[in-house]
């Protein structure tokens, strides 16, 4: 069973980024059975291996901060961003905002601005 979750980038990078632990990954390069993951902070040196076989993440460096909520608030804040862009009605910006963060469990965290 996995031990991590997956989600889409920004907009701007659409790549995966893999969350294990409550820190996030990007993918560095893909060789043979193994995908090589890298911290997606600029300067943190943590690295990861995705085994595809045992579809599992195994830590190999530390990180050099501490894992927050980051993760989840970013996945809402990708999910504005694409219903924003994707929605055909006439709603503004804000009523989408509204609509997504009244239902959102972690609506609280992020603000229209």
């Amino acid at each position: 069973m996995a031990n991590y979750a997956t989600h889409r980038g920004n907009l701007r990078h659409q790549a995966t980024v893999y969350t294990h632990e409550m820190y996030q990954y990007r993918q560095s390069k893909d060789f043979g059975g193994r995908i090589y993951l890298k911290c997606t902070l600029k300067d943190c040196p943590a690295t990861a291996i995705l085994r595809k076989d045992r579809d599992l993440i195994e830590a190999r460096r530390g990180h050099g901060h501490g894992g927050d909520t980051y993760c989840e608030t970013s996945e809402l804040i990708n999910l504005l961003k694409v219903a924003a862009r994707d929605d055909l009605t006439v709603r503004s910006n804000r009523e989408i905002f509204n609509t997504i963060t009244r239902n959102h469990p972690l609506g609280h965290r992020v603000s229209f601005g």
